[in-house]
């Protein structure tokens, strides 16, 4: 079995004195597609947010690579997060920059390449992703589908460890969705990353996950872990309906 590069134990999540899941403890290990599933309103989204640093737990603790991540110095923190790529679900281009443009930001603020290096690997993660031509368009200029694909390049970009995508199929019509999941698969498997995608689709849940954790919005806890299929076979039925019907 790969290494643990994502620990997470005992963790609490809150907004001032709401309680949105507790005591969540599973590990992500090097190579997964791991699947963050569950209904509306479960804490998806809230969990990502921890989980990349951008929201502090309640209680409990998050290790990468053994090392407790809010229990860092702010450099250190940061310095570990690098090697994290996120796309969030709006894909949050900047909407007066090109495509190349927006992949080079990260180059340009966190390494000392050139300008012809970093626009050549710009040039290099639009192709990766389905993209090349279209290095100079402007997101407003290209289809819901495509701006999934260049949020994923610009998150490639530092070439990240793990890959956090929030809802990247939210929007897309079947077959983009299909493609957009094929992409996930090509990048976990020819360039090495793990994925943790925030989902409700079942067909992309079936189609690429690995591994998953499911989190009930009605009990605030993790109620299933383990590979889709696996739980759908033997699951609790809360999560056996989920994953039959996509719905609570």
């Amino acid at each position: 079995m790969n290494r643990v590069c994502l620990n997470i134990e005992n963790l609490t999540m809150k907004y001032e004195d709401k309680l949105i899941q507790e005591n969540l403890t599973f590990p992500i290990y090097e190579g997964d597609i791991f699947v963050v599933m569950g209904g509306s309103g479960c804490g998806k989204s809230t969990l990502l947010r921890h989980l990349v640093g951008l929201k502090r737990p309640s209680s409990g603790k998050v290790f990468i690579y053994n090392e407790s991540l809010w229990d860092l110095d702010e450099d250190k923190r940061q310095d570990i997060l690098r090697e994290f790529g996120v796309s969030f679900q709006s894909g949050a281009l900047w909407t007066s920059m090109t495509l190349k443009e927006n992949v080079s930001l990260s180059l340009e603020e966190y390494t000392n390449y050139s300008k012809n290096e970093i626009s050549e690997i710009a040039k290099q993660k639009l192709s990766l992703v389905g993209l090349s031509g279209f290095e100079d368009y402007y997101p407003f200029e290209i289809s819901g589908g495509m701006k999934k694909r260049a949020g994923i390049a610009r998150a490639m970009a530092l070439d990240p460890k793990v890959l956090f995508l929030d809802e990247p199929s939210a929007g897309l019509d079947p077959i983009s969705s299909k493609n957009l999941d094929d992409l996930i698969i090509k990048l976990n498997k020819e360039e090495g990353v793990t994925v943790v995608i925030i989902t409700h689709e079942l067909d992309s849940i079936f189609r690429i996950g690995t591994n998953s954790v499911f989190l009930d919005a009605e009990t605030k806890t993790m109620q299933g872990y383990g590979s889709p299929k696996e739980l759908l076979k033997n699951g609790c039925e809360k999560v056996r309906r989920f994953l039959q019907r996509g719905e609570l």
